[in-house]
């Protein structure tokens, strides 16, 4: 579970044979976002600001379920 440099996004996990996305948040929340493709998780950690990326690109457009 790769750790990252954001001030709302403590820790990522990704299974690519789920699809599923796990993200931990600063707050200790943890949430499974579904059916999110490789290619969204590989841009998530590529991305500048990973708050920024979440807002615009995982937020509001995949379900969801908190672990």
């Amino acid at each position: 579970m790769p750790a990252v440099d954001s001030s709302v996004i403590r820790f990522l996990r990704y299974d690519p044979r789920e699809r599923a996305l796990q993200i931990t948040f600063t707050s200790g929340k943890t949430y499974i976002y579904l059916d999110v493709p490789p290619k969204v998780y590989d841009a998530f950690l590529k991305a500048d600001s990973k708050g920024e990326f979440f807002n615009e690109e995982i937020r509001d457009q995949y379900s969801f379920a908190p672990k």
